[in-house]
């Protein structure tokens, strides 16, 4: 279930990156970037999962996985704020409230920005749940 969620997102992300940002580097956990030289603006997605339940009383009960997406946008110390917010802003418009799969996902919670190791950092949270049958 987890592997068919991330895919269907990251699958989303891409369709949808391609045509409004085709040059935007974008990286997902376990695939190749090069992270002691990276490019001065580019975006990290990742599709975590938190837990599950069970929903219902029922003799065969189902059960509720939630997760998050979370996009963290990097930009180069110095070259001012404002891409960054507003890629974070596309990436949380792109997501919320869409059903992918079996994954239904919800609002976007903003969660901050700092400056660590040269880079301005801005995240985003989107969570989901799935009930898988």
């Amino acid at each position: 279930m987890e592997t068919t969620i991330r895919d269907a997102v990251i699958a989303y992300l891409e369709a949808q990156r391609a045509v409004d940002y085709p040059s935007l580097v974008v990286t997902y956990p376990n695939q190749p970037f090069d992270w002691s030289n990276p490019p001065a603006f580019f975006v990290a997605v990742e599709v975590e999962f938190m837990g599950g339940s069970q929903v219902g009383v029922e003799v065969n009960p189902k059960s509720r996985i939630r997760g998050a997406v979370y996009v963290t946008v990097y930009a180069r110390e110095g070259a001012g704020s404002r891409q960054a917010g507003v890629v974070k802003d596309w990436f949380g418009e792109k997501l919320r409230f869409k059903h992918l799969g079996t994954a239904n996902l919800q609002a976007q919670e903003p969660s901050g920005s700092t400056t660590s190791r040269g880079y301005y950092t801005t995240r985003t949270k989107v969570g989901f749940f799935s009930d898988p049958g």
